[in-house]
């Protein structure tokens, strides 16, 4: 809005039922949190056997970080039949607890594409294949 008279002024808009929607609102607090850094979204490739989602996602609660979306993508992957590629949102609570994080990932092994903005791991780009010696959960 081009308001010259309001320019320089500090300005408040009420959020409330009357002029907002809760799926917006709801998008609203989700683009705020991700601009924060206490939303990250992530790839990381992941053995595609029994405990391989599992023990990603135990390292991921290890360091209290929460799972808020998980995407599984198996059909256009560049890595082996035995491996998949998780696209990962989690909430944080800031960058230091972001960098917690991502280095837990990195130091168990597991490939990452970390901060994908609007990248779609498969078609873009995709993390490398893990080099198994036999299974790994």
């Amino acid at each position: 809005l081009d308001v010259p008279e309001l320019k320089g002024k500090k300005i408040v808009t009420p959020l409330c039922g009357g002029n907002i929607d809760i799926t917006v609102l709801g998008r609203v607090i989700e683009r705020g949190l991700a601009a924060d850094r206490r939303l990250v979204r992530f790839a990381v490739t992941v053995s595609d056997r029994p405990g391989g989602l599992a023990a990603m996602i135990g390292t991921i609660s290890g360091v209290g970080a929460s799972v808020w979306d998980i995407t599984h993508e198996r059909a256009w992957m560049q890595t082996s039949v035995d491996q998949v590629v998780n696209t990962v949102v989690c909430e944080v609570t800031g960058p230091e607890h972001e960098k917690e994080l991502k280095a837990a990932l990195e130091d168990k092994g597991y490939p990452l594409l970390w901060d994908l903005g609007d990248k779609i791991p498969g078609f873009d780009e995709a993390p490398k294949a893990i080099k198994f010696n036999g299974y790994r959960a």
